[in-house]
């Protein structure tokens, strides 16, 4: 039998060097972390070939002690924490001691460092784990520190690493978290000897500026939410700029950038009724909470933390974001920019030197930018010339002002549909209490002089009002009522009951019996009578009336997906998505033809309900396009 021997620096460091040092981004994590620990105000990244020939950072820090600089490569030493009562209240970014080790092992390592009380800095280089120089060096304030030819020790892991483009595109993804997590400090990101980022240092807007080219004060609203002893503040988008993924989110819990899923449903959840299926929203926000309150000691990688009260997180988000975005309520603009290309003004046919046969025989003649103004020259000049007048290619032009003028037609029609939304109602007490005014565009809407045009594709209500025009999906304005006063009942608790014929009997496994035991109270609330039945099953014997037709085997294994502590909300959104598709079915549809008093019925119950501008599902209901843009379009305006 094999005995249990200790094991030595040089092996259990190439061991840590599997955790800490996954691949290149790791160590810029590392190093960046280090230099904000030190109180850095201006940091230096650069890397060459993705990180795996060359990742050098410098910053203008506190420095390392002259005495500390070796210590500072052992396996375990960090400034960070002195005993185990420190890991209760972490308040740095590093604290495991195992990141310069680790690095140093299996890599060329070179640091410089020099604090403000000594004449002189220090040098050493290290590879491998064995240190190859250690000097005095004259320097700056701070440290600088360069890693070279990652892995060139262990073949086996450096072919493992990817292509240079994609750990540089992780490394870049990771500069953006510091540099949104750490507005107020200046950043420079070079890449292959080119700057990528070159922060200012001044604010949160800033920095989302140079990182995303976004104004904030136009694109974002701001979040700044206070209960208790937590703080949550920073930006998130209007649900007017969404993305197709998840990468532009940002969290920063106590100055870290962390990855968590909690917060991120949470987010999700909040713009439900904004957003279509498939878009997320941007977002940068700082979360402050009592060191006590979070463990960041979960993963190496320190990227993920535990919470110690995930519910209660999961009511401090939902109720800032919502809260932002109650006071959001605008209706876009429509976008003119294609419209204006087709009606772009041409230059006037060059006839020099050509006969006219052959310019107008010139494909570039008639592209889609021909004006009908071009088209009626040639008319004017064909009605002098019988034989061109009726010639195949006078025929030619007659088809493509044709074409054109469907063409533009279709355009003033079908202008694009742009998000547009107002109100989101609230669940929670505390922000049902802000929902105090009616939707921006119909604001007092009785005092004013508004005129309905009409309707067109018996689908879309025209309404002149205030110089300008209001497109109304008449089926998404009536799907949002009809879906507001389900919501209304359910929120009131005046849903009614409906009998079971036969009961429906749930069977689960020890987990999900304790779940559902333990939000029994959350299943009456909303309509549903159930009890236990025997040994891990349960009988369901009434449902609300207005999932008459649910799938109930359906309906409980969406429940029971995930048994997080935070589903006592979600079981509420599952019930609110059936609630939207029954709302949909009851709703006038597309195609239905509405008179003028069927109208006005819709508009005032639009008003006196503080409707939400936008369908259940996030689709927009209303679009405004207003005199000057239809002026400046027909160029009456420039």
């Amino acid at each position: 039998m094999n005995r249990i021997n200790i094991l030595e620096a040089e092996v259990f460091n190439k061991i840590a060097a599997g955790e800490v040092v996954e691949k290149p981004a790791s160590i810029v994590k590392e190093l960046v972390e280090n230099s904000l620990d030190a109180g850095a105000t201006d940091i230096l990244i650069e890397i060459e070939s993705g990180g795996i020939e060359k990742i050098k950072v410098v910053d203008n820090g506190f420095g390392i002690h002259p005495q500390d600089v070796k210590t500072a490569f052992l396996p375990h030493t960090t400034s960070k924490i002195k005993n185990v009562d420190d890991l209760t209240a972490i308040s740095t970014l590093g604290f495991r001691g195992e990141a310069l080790a680790s690095i140093a092992s299996v890599s060329k390592v070179k640091l410089a460092t020099k604090q403000n009380a000594f004449e002189m800095g220090k040098i050493i280089e290290i590879e491998g784990g064995i240190v190859k120089n250690f000097s005095d060096t004259a320097k700056n304030n701070g440290t600088t520190l360069e890693v070279s030819e990652l892995f060139y020790n262990i073949p086996a892991r450096k072919k493992f690493l990817r292509k240079p483009k994609t750990e540089e595109s992780e490394i870049t993804n990771l500069v953006v978290r510091y540099i949104l997590a750490n507005p107020t400090i200046k950043f420079t990101y070079i890449v292959d000897k080119q700057i990528v980022y070159k922060t200012t240092g001044t604010n949160l807007e800033d920095a989302i500026y140079v990182v995303y080219k976004i104004n904030a004060k136009e694109n974002l609203l701001k979040v700044d939410y206070k209960l208790d002893n937590i703080q949550i503040s920073g930006y998130i988008s209007k649900p007017t700029l969404t993305k197709s993924n998840r990468t532009y989110q940002t969290l920063i819990v106590n100055g870290r950038y962390v990855v968590n899923n909690l917060i991120s449903t949470c987010i999700q959840s909040s713009y439900q009724n904004f957003l279509m299926k498939g878009q997320f929203p941007l977002y940068v926000l700082n979360f402050n909470l009592p060191l006590s309150s979070l463990d960041v000691n979960v993963h190496p990688n320190k990227l993920d933390v535990k919470f110690e009260n995930t519910q209660k997180i999961y009511g401090y988000f939902y109720s800032a974001i919502s809260k932002a975005l109650l006071d959001f309520s605008e209706v876009k603009k429509a976008d003119y920019s294609l419209f204006e290309k087709i009606t772009t003004k041409p230059e006037k046919p060059n006839f020099v030197g050509k006969s006219f046969s052959e310019e107008i025989l010139e494909p570039k003649s008639f592209n889609t930018e021909n004006s009908i103004k071009t088209y009626k020259e040639f008319e004017a000049m064909s009605t002098t010339n019988k034989e061109f007048h009726d010639s195949p290619i006078m025929a030619n032009i007659i088809n493509k002002a044709v074409e054109q003028q469907k063409v533009l037609k279709e355009l003033q029609t079908e202008i694009k549909e742009v998000e547009i939304f107002s109100k989101n109602e609230q669940f929670q007490t505390e922000v049902k209490e802000n929902i105090t005014t009616k939707a921006q565009v119909f604001e007092n809407i009785n005092t004013l002089n508004y005129k309905i045009i009409g309707t067109v594709f018996n689908t879309y209500i025209l309404l002149e009002m205030n110089d300008s025009i209001f497109v109304l999906d008449q089926h998404a304005c009536h799907e949002r009522l009809n879906y507001d006063k389900l919501i209304k009942e359910l929120e009131q608790k005046n849903l009614s009951i409906q009998p079971l014929l036969l009961p429906y009997v749930l069977e689960t496994n020890v987990l999900e019996t304790n779940f559902i035991l333990e939000n029994l109270s959350s299943l009456q609330e909303l309509g549903f009578t159930v009890n236990e039945f025997g040994q891990n099953a349960f009988k369901v014997s009434t449902i609300p009336s207005v999932l008459y037709n649910i799938n109930l085997a359906d309906f409980f294994k969406e429940i029971l997906s995930d048994l997080n502590a935070f589903k006592k909300v979600t079981t509420k959104d599952i019930l609110k998505e059936k609630l939207s598709q029954k709302a949909c079915k009851a709703s006038v549809k597309a195609g239905d033809k509405l008179s003028n008093q069927d109208i006005e019925i819709l508009l005032n119950q639009m008003i006196n309900s503080n409707m939400t501008l936008a369908c259940p599902h996030g689709r927009p209901a209303i679009i405004e396009i207003t005199k000057n843009e239809i002026e400046k379009s027909f160029k009456r305006k420039v």
